[in-house]
């Protein structure tokens, strides 16, 4: 049985024993959230009872989601912004998102190097453009819509240190990981001095974005002028 095999019934065997609690503790919270028709006073009554063991099986979630490629956490850290507010949550969504992200990286490390595909390429070339690639690497990060398995296994090719990979995971993480902790809170808590967080942080993305495309356009207009 290859590496690769074990990974994945590893990996399932994780996700049955983590879900079955989580579904015990907190599809009968949603089924209630449903029926509740968006009562904030009920709502907030039901959801007190999240407790320190419930966030261990959120953050264990959200490692495991991190983890996988083709999983995303986005789910778990918006509910953790649900359940425990955004003081709380926000330091649980980085966590669960760093270390799903290390662990991830550790798991594409010791698995048998699969042939560059076109997108790692590009996303290679992308962060070899900046002066720094602790600066790419962030920024990779940061952008939801590229995979973060994609990002790790381009870490995995660069051989960076670990502590610079480690702490341009967690920087890259953190805007990310605040947004969903703050829309999840929006969600039962509607409070303006909030609303201005999400569209900082959303204009921050925005901002990765244009210097994402900026330095794409830069490669490509480089490999058309070479050719």
């Amino acid at each position: 049985m290859t590496k690769k095999r074990l990974f994945f019934i590893g990996i399932a065997g994780l996700i049955l024993v983590f879900l079955w609690p989580l579904l015990n503790n907190f599809i009968p919270l949603i089924k209630e959230w449903i029926n509740a028709k968006h009562d904030q006073a009920f709502l907030r009554e039901v959801f007190k009872q999240a407790n320190f063991q419930n966030a261990l099986i959120l953050i264990s979630l959200m490692i495991l989601s991190s983890a996988i490629p083709g999983v995303s956490s986005s789910i778990f850290c918006i509910f953790v912004g649900l359940l425990y507010g955004p003081l709380l949550a926000i330091p649980m969504n980085i966590i669960g998102n760093t270390f799903g992200n290390l662990t991830s990286f550790e798991i594409l490390r010791r698995l048998e190097k699969p042939e560059k595909s076109k997108r790692m390429e590009k996303l290679l070339n992308y962060i070899e453009n900046f002066k720094h690639r602790f600066i790419g690497i962030s920024l990779a990060f940061s952008i939801p819509f590229i995979p973060s398995a994609l990002v790790n296994y381009a870490c995995v090719q660069m051989n960076l240190p670990t502590r610079t990979r480690i702490l341009a995971t967690l920087i890259g993480v953190t805007p990310v990981s605040i947004d969903y902790a703050v829309s999840g809170d929006l969600l039962l808590n509607i409070r303006p001095i909030r609303i201005p967080l999400v569209a900082v942080l959303a204009i921050l993305l925005f901002i990765s974005l244009v210097i994402y495309f900026i330095h794409f356009r830069k490669e490509k207009n480089e490999l058309h002028s070479s050719n």
